[in-house]
């Protein structure tokens, strides 16, 4: 249905982040891009618009957040985040991200701790 919607409808932003969050589900970073024509950004999409309603503006954060920590973006991702919180910070969205995006740092940094800590427990030879 979601390719069928944006076979109809290329323009149509919910189209166009539906078919790219299916291709980020799958891995394929590049196939994403290309349905959001390389534009991360609202304004950039829709140029001739100035005003957007907040579910447009978390639909395409959310695909925009996983398309740069796939591609290993995380500044532009959390600059996204960031505005996210300012703009919707009761939005669901905003708050699985914050859990996801922080819950995978705190991860991260403990996982390099632990193996830190156990190289230094190591005994000597």
């Amino acid at each position: 249905m979601v390719k069928l919607c944006h076979q109809r409808h290329p323009d149509y932003l919910f189209a166009r982040t539906n078919l790219a969050a299916i291709h980020l589900q799958n891995g394929d970073t590049a196939q994403a891009d290309a349905v959001m024509q390389h534009k991360w950004d609202l304004k950039l999409m829709y140029p001739h618009r100035d005003v957007f309603h907040v579910t447009e503006f978390t639909a395409m954060s959310y695909v925009a957040i996983d398309y740069f920590m796939q591609t290993g973006n995380r500044d532009a991702a959390e600059l996204i985040l960031d505005a996210m919180v300012k703009l919707a910070p009761d939005h669901e969205a905003t708050k699985s991200l914050q859990k996801g995006m922080y819950g995978s740092l705190l991860t991260k940094f403990l996982d390099r701790l632990s193996r830190r800590s156990r190289r230094n427990l190591r005994p000597a030879r």
